[in-house]
């Protein structure tokens, strides 16, 4: 999506907002005019989220080259750069090149402008721009078969991707087993003792003021297919686990968005990467595991494998890097569906202040998020065990989502930590949200 500031006549179709009240939201005519309704304005509820909606049903139907007057879209309830957040997202959101694996396949050519008097808003226009470009990134990492996307070929995609953009002070490296091995980092390679693939751990680095101590790290879940391991899941609950992989990718986006718009804080990412499949020697529920802070971790459940990858990379983010704010994104447990659907995602926080801060970026990007309990309960009633610090699940209670953000929250000492579970929210009718992404890139910059 490009920026004029002529309407020129090669542009076959002008699409603008007029008020006028009917039941339909949009008109397109065989001659190619569009109008887009605001929908009851005096009641104040034309805002962004019906606009964007509106615009994610209507572009795909636009097959000439557009000109969108920006401009007709602003209303007392809506500001010029709240609706170029709407356009530029729908836009890419739905126009954007996907992933597809078909022997023929069909992309659209046609192109979209971006038309506006408003010279103010340009850095919006920029910013958006940017943030969609690795949503889309992010979109086709998390829709990659997993035949395709292992753990050793998802972590050179990341890596090879942060480096050659040539970013200023923006790198990426990652791990190997026997680097994590030196770490102590059991709980990763536990996990990974059931595949065919080798474990990675992707660190990626922007340090634009290497000289403040202060650094914030996002911890993504990298289950590139989760099976369940020996707590194998059945029939329905194994298809769509190529998604498990999905907050590792956020993160890796989010990074490199930040990165790109120059942001001022330095902020790393780290992706622990690997599947979650069985053989002679995957784990097993009973196991005890050390990990990387010294804890016991006793085995209640393979399938909460993603927490266990998470406590080390966590620790890895404290310890190493040296994080006093740690983010993880996961798509963690089928409790948070259940509590709040898949238009929420949940949110736990060790920090008034700073959860305070995480909810102005996510409502600042329009990206629903709810508050969860953090309570010693959870721990004290549902993950004592008496062979070890503590049990990676219980199986008793219905507090799950609650219960793992507490377990992880064990695994750092200082660091003021905020838990994104997104099981719900990653994906919608089997199509891949790239969700919190815009709410980690605002909160990061």
């Amino acid at each position: 999506m490009k920026i004029i500031n002529q309407v020129r006549d090669e542009f076959q179709l002008k699409l603008e907002l007029v008020d006028k009240k009917i039941e339909d939201k949009y008109f397109l005519s065989e001659d190619y005019s569009a109008k887009i309704y605001k929908l009851e304005i005096e009641k104040e509820k034309y805002n962004y989220q019906l606009l964007y909606k509106t615009l994610l049903e209507i572009f795909p139907k636009l097959k000439v080259n557009t000109a969108l007057i920006v401009d007709s879209f602003i209303s007392h309830s809506l500001e010029i750069n709240e609706a170029i957040k709407a356009i530029i997202y729908a836009y890419h959101f739905s126009m954007d090149e996907k992933f597809l694996l078909k022997k023929e396949s069909k992309q659209s050519q046609v192109e979209h402008f971006i038309f506006t008097n408003s010279s103010y808003c340009k850095n919006e226009i920029i910013k958006t721009n940017e943030i969609s470009k690795n949503i889309t990134w992010v979109k086709n990492l998390q829709v990659m078969p997993p035949n395709i996307c292992t753990s050793t070929w998802l972590a050179q995609e990341i890596v090879n991707k942060i480096n050659n953009a040539n970013i200023p002070n923006l790198n990426a490296k990652y791990l190997d087993k026997k680097q994590m091995k030196q770490l102590g980092m059991n709980l990763i390679l536990s996990v990974n003792k059931g595949s065919s693939f080798d474990a990675r751990l992707v660190v990626i680095d922007y340090s634009p003021n290497p000289d403040d101590k202060q650094r914030l790290a996002y911890v993504g879940k990298g289950i590139t297919f989760d099976s369940g391991g020996y707590n194998i899941k059945t029939g329905k609950y194994m298809l769509g686990m190529k998604f498990d992989m999905s907050g590792a990718a956020i993160c890796a986006g989010a990074i490199m968005s930040i990165a790109s718009l120059k942001g001022n804080k330095n902020v790393s990412a780290i992706l622990p990467l690997t599947d979650n499949r069985l053989n002679n020697d995957a784990i097993s529920p009973d196991m005890v595991i050390q990990a990387m802070n010294g804890l016991f971790v006793e085995i209640e459940n393979t399938d909460a494998e993603g927490r266990l990858v998470l406590a080390d990379g966590i620790t890895y983010a404290e310890q190493i890097i040296k994080a006093d704010t740690i983010v993880d994104v996961a798509t963690l447990t089928g409790a948070i569906v259940t509590a709040l659907g898949r238009t929420y995602s949940g949110i736990w926080s060790t920090n008034d202040e700073v959860y305070s801060k995480f909810e102005q970026a996510a409502n600042a990007q329009h990206e629903l998020i709810w508050r969860m309990p953090m309570h010693d309960d959870f721990q004290d009633n549902n993950l004592k065990t008496n062979i070890a610090d503590i049990k990676n699940c219980s199986e008793i209670t219905l507090s799950d989502c609650n219960d793992a953000a507490m377990y992880l929250s064990k695994f750092r000492e200082k660091a003021d930590y905020i838990h994104c579970d997104i099981a719900g929210s990653a994906k919608l009718n089997n199509e891949p949200q790239a969700i919190l992404l815009k709410t980690l890139v605002e909160f990061g910059l």
